[in-house]
């Protein structure tokens, strides 16, 4: 008798079970790449959370925002008076103190002088001692007070700065930026003689800790200013001559 065999389809059992670890795998490394994802995104949200905008009232009685950033921000405007201050303080030469009707006696500096607001400017600039001994501060104190003319201190020599363009600051690093500075020093003589001197400049400035005072009521008003000029917290570090490309 033949024997007739009957038709079977080809199971799909063992396909699936081929497949079902690779949906398992593929599965989980999603999963793991959307948990990286959310733990990511929560930690950014939770930094952008403790920068919060608050409002504080002033001893004057106005009412300003203030918002919390890290502690080597500066605002563009901050930057860019302190190069304004820095410039006006050092070429401004007059024989009287600013507002008053006292003789600028100078400080004195190796065998020269210094007027006074450019003294007091020098404290702007970064006092860090360089390996050959000197800082930048007492290498332009040097370098200013032998451009500063005897006559400035008896009144037959004037000088006065016009700032024409102080740029946006750039960020070079962390904390530091770089600003240009255009001006023109006007150097007035007794006679109405004026010379006009281009200064155009590259200040590189550094984010420094912003200083206390430990000073008390007895504290003499040149010592007050040199601490009001650094409450900007930032120290010019460099200057060098403007190149426009």
């Amino acid at each position: 008798m033949r024997q007739i065999r009957r038709f079977q389809p080809p199971s799909l059992l063992s396909e699936s079970k081929n497949l079902l670890p690779l949906c398992f795998a593929a599965l989980s490394f999603f999963v793991g790449i959307q948990t990286l994802l959310i733990l990511f995104l929560s930690w950014r949200v939770n930094t952008l959370a403790e920068r919060k905008i608050t409002f504080v009232q002033l001893v004057d009685g106005r009412a300003v925002a203030m918002r919390e950033e890290a502690g080597t921000y500066r605002t563009a405007e901050t930057i860019k008076n302190v190069v304004r201050q820095w410039a006006t303080l050092t070429w401004s030469w007059e024989s009287k103190l600013p507002g008053t009707n006292q003789s600028d006696r100078g400080q004195k500096v190796d065998n020269q002088k210094l007027t006074t607001t450019a003294y007091l400017a020098s404290f702007l600039l970064s006092g860090k001692q360089k390996p050959e001994g000197s800082s930048f501060r007492e290498e332009s104190r040097r370098m200013i007070s032998e451009l500063t003319p005897a006559g400035v201190f008896s009144g037959n020599v004037r000088s006065t700065i016009l700032i024409r363009h102080v740029s946006e600051p750039r960020t070079i690093a962390l904390g530091k930026y770089e600003v240009d500075l255009i001006a023109t020093r006007n150097v007035v003589e007794q006679s109405g003689q004026i010379e006009e001197i281009p200064f155009n400049r590259t200040f590189t400035l550094e984010a420094v800790d912003i200083p206390r005072s430990p000073l008390g009521k007895t504290a003499t008003e040149v010592e007050r200013v040199i601490y009001s000029i650094r409450e900007a917290g930032l120290e010019i570090t460099d200057i060098k001559p403007f190149n426009p490309n």
